[in-house]
């Protein structure tokens, strides 16, 4: 994933969690108990945490099935049917 579109995933994200109906409640619980909002998650992308570079691997992966712009789109556009409400 080149510099361009690692910021089209970052803004993505931003978007999900800026336009989801409950962004500072839960939505991920990690194995080890942690658990993630979407502004939080939307943050660690941004900057980089070890949870957020592994967020961009998994977009990275799902591009390569189903394409960039289309995982995009999904983040950018349905921040209400991507986790609990």
């Amino acid at each position: 994933m080149d510099e361009k579109e690692r910021y089209g995933v970052i803004e993505a994200f931003q978007i999900w969690a800026k336009n989801h109906p409950t962004p500072d409640s839960v939505v991920l619980q990690l194995g080890s108990g942690k658990e993630l909002t979407p502004r939080e998650i939307a943050l660690a992308v941004a900057t980089g945490t070890e949870f957020g570079k592994l967020q961009l691997a998994v977009v990275e992966h799902a591009a390569d099935n189903f394409g960039l712009d289309d995982i995009l789109d999904a983040l950018r556009s349905n921040a209400a049917t991507l986790g609990p409400a």
